[in-house]
């Protein structure tokens, strides 16, 4: 989703200001849970098992930002603790890849990436 909002004019330096930020998250973390609920519905009309992959999750966000934002943008005036564990229990399972440029840097550039 962030790339989405990077390749249609959101650049960083817009995101100067906290304010900025917790809306720029807010719709990633929005969009975000969109799309993983549309292809859960799409999926579950097929009437076959299925399994959803996503390159990134409701909680990347949390990555991104200071925790006192993070806190900000899922808390919504409620606890804390428990709107992130349900942002978790949206995965049956978490998978952290590795870069195959770990340790191989100079191979690899971001010229070609205008996000």
């Amino acid at each position: 989703m962030a790339t989405i909002m990077f390749t249609n004019g959101v650049a960083f330096a817009d995101l100067d200001r906290d304010e900025a930020v917790l809306n720029m998250q807010r719709a990633v973390l929005g969009g975000q849970t969109q799309l993983e609920a549309g292809f859960a519905r799409v999926a579950a009309t097929t009437r076959r098992p299925a399994v959803l992959l996503c390159d990134r999750g409701a909680l990347d966000g949390a990555a991104y930002m200071d925790r006192a934002l993070w806190k900000r943008l899922i808390g919504n005036g409620g606890p804390f603790e428990a709107a992130e564990r349900s942002l978790w229990a949206r995965y049956d399972a978490v998978l952290h890849l590795v870069t195959a440029a770990a340790g191989a840097e100079r191979y690899y550039t971001l010229e070609n990436n205008a996000a």
